[in-house]
């Protein structure tokens, strides 16, 4: 159930991001659904990668190793690391080139490209946590990372756009807003992950 309720905590926090930015028009809201689409894509092979990851871990906890499921994990998680700041660097330098194919709005390309940049700036942040959370998920340890998940998104996030959005950065607060937020998530998902706690998940017949 944790591990449902997961998908479910990022979905609830983007359409609230989404309602911060309508305020902005109809152009900031285009731009923005069209930098996390962009972004999603770019995410892709740490989805698959994370997945794997996941059952590796399991795999490993099962056999008693977990020296090899945390070794795996940082293997796991330089590869990605690898393969998101070589993505973003091309994604960094085309994002306007990209947004408008999608939308030629001067308006949307400005938004979309500047707050796709700035996200950009997170991957090897994102990379990380890409690879800890599904590996503590694939360790059994669903509860954790959605405790985390909902504090980060809704005790972080979302006031913090809403705070940012009213700034001078107004609609670009909205992705620093998601910036700072891959930083506190790190700071709440690696000490967990070195403490090794979640490697001692008892699974019960």
């Amino acid at each position: 159930m944790p591990a449902a309720i997961q998908p479910a905590i990022s979905n609830v926090a983007n359409l609230v991001m989404i309602k911060v930015v309508a305020g902005f028009g109809t152009e900031a809201i285009a731009a923005l659904v069209l930098a996390m689409r962009i972004n999603m894509f770019a995410l892709l092979p740490g989805f698959g990668l994370g997945n794997a990851s996941g059952a590796i871990v399991g795999q490993n906890l099962g056999a008693g190793k977990p020296e090899r499921a945390i070794r795996s994990t940082w293997i796991a998680s330089g590869m990605l690391e690898i393969l998101l700041i070589s993505f973003g660097a091309v994604l960094y330098v085309f994002a306007p080139w990209i947004v408008s194919h999608f939308n030629d709005n001067p308006e949307v390309v400005r938004i979309g490209s500047e707050g796709l940049r700035t996200i950009i700036l997170g991957y090897p942040m994102l990379a990380l946590i890409s690879i800890l959370l599904r590996a503590i998920n694939g360790a059994g340890q669903t509860l954790m990372p959605a405790i985390i998940l909902a504090l980060v998104f809704f005790g972080v996030q979302i006031p913090l756009a809403i705070f940012l959005s009213k700034t001078s950065l107004q609609v670009n607060g909205v992705f620093v807003a998601i910036l700072i937020t891959y930083a506190v998530q790190i700071a709440f998902f690696l000490p967990y992950f070195l403490s090794g706690h979640w490697t001692k998940k008892k699974l019960h017949r």
